[in-house]
């Protein structure tokens, strides 16, 4: 089976690398295409894959997108119309809920990278939720790094960062509980902070490239659920001192008793481990759990693998649908702040 890689930039890479080194697949099963061909030569040469000249001379098997959220949709009604029903899409699917339209009907196994959700500190708390039979209650992210001047080019934290906190806690608050509705209250932040330069080089081959993309992200999110009303916070920033990568919350029983509060962070000591600390409100017992965490994309892509070979679904890939959630928190987040923070329901 042939697989393509789509965008050969930074995640186009990362893609490349962990099926020829993680998963151990043939390399010459391994077909990378770019509108800068020079891309895509350089990683034939790096990992000894093959190249195509265009998308119409990919192979016909899976295919991973890794190109700039803007070209998405295009590329995967390309990929449709050449007849490929197996689609693996950088997150986010795409800019507004209304671009994913043409797509919206398509009989194909479209996915989107959701990276955190293959994290073993991620599926331990949800495991435990499962077992038993809690429920979220509370919750905070913070999610950022330092991007000032940065040698490449910025979308804004809004869109890159946030969502991956954001995606986690909405996984978390849906399990043994029903969503309701969601509002949102937001404010963005816009210092010049972007290389004004690589921002201008970036926008000769992506005019959606901003001149000045947001900075920080200062969120409040209401989740109304069955079991009442969570309250959830968020920020996320490309500002920050150093990396951050943290979700906070705490858990309940079914009898809305307190059970456990936990804070999870994510890819630490040198990218190398995600850490959970866990405090049992009941006897004030402190459990640390330490995950490798550099599997998560080989593990991701496995199971694309797997689906697009005819096997089941795993719980933790993000079809089409699903992803679409993450869109509409941002398209809320966005009027919330131009609302002047005013709430905003989350389209669902």
């Amino acid at each position: 089976m042939e697989i393509n890689v789509i965008g050969c930039g930074k995640m186009g890479e990362v893609y490349v690398r962990n099926l020829v080194e993680r998963l151990a697949l043939n390399p010459q099963k391994v077909v990378v295409y770019d509108v800068q061909k020079e891309k895509a030569l350089g990683l034939a040469e790096k990992y000894n894959v093959r190249v195509a000249d265009s998308i119409d001379a990919l192979e016909m098997g899976p295919t991973i997108v890794a190109t700039n959220t803007p070209s998405h949709i295009k590329i995967i009604g390309q990929l449709l119309d050449k007849g490929i029903s197996n689609i693996f899409c950088e997150k986010p699917l795409c800019l507004m809920r209304s671009d994913a339209d043409d797509i919206s009907e398509a009989k194909a196994n479209i996915y989107v990278a959701f990276l955190m959700r293959f994290s073993k500190a991620v599926n331990f708390i949800a495991d435990l939720m499962v077992d038993e039979r809690l429920h979220l209650t509370e919750a905070t992210t913070q999610w950022g790094l330092n991007f000032y001047h940065n040698p490449r080019p910025l979308i804004g934290t809004l869109i890159d960062e946030s969502v991956h906190g954001i995606d986690i806690i909405n996984m978390l608050v849906g399990i043994n509980q029903s969503i309701e509705k969601i509002r949102v209250s937001a404010m963005l932040t816009h210092p010049d902070y972007a290389d004004p330069v690589v921002q201008k080089n970036a926008q000769t081959i992506d005019p959606s490239v901003p001149n000045n993309p947001d900075a920080s992200v200062f969120a409040n999110i209401k989740f109304e659920t069955s079991n009442g009303l969570i309250p959830a916070s968020v920020w996320s920033s490309y500002i920050i001192v150093q990396q951050t990568r943290r979700v906070c919350g705490v858990l309940s029983d079914a009898d809305n008793h307190l059970a456990y509060a936990f804070e999870i962070n994510f890819d630490i000591e040198n990218k190398t481990k995600d850490h959970i600390v866990i405090t049992k409100y009941k006897n004030a017992e402190v459990i640390t759990k330490i995950f490798p965490c550099d599997e998560k994309i080989a593990d991701e892509t496995q199971a694309f693998l797997d689906v697009a070979s005819g096997k089941e679904a795993d719980r933790r890939l993000i079809d089409m649908r699903q992803s679409l959630r993450s869109v509409s928190f941002t398209e809320a987040i966005l009027e919330s702040h131009e609302k002047a923070n005013t709430w905003v329901e989350v389209r669902t």
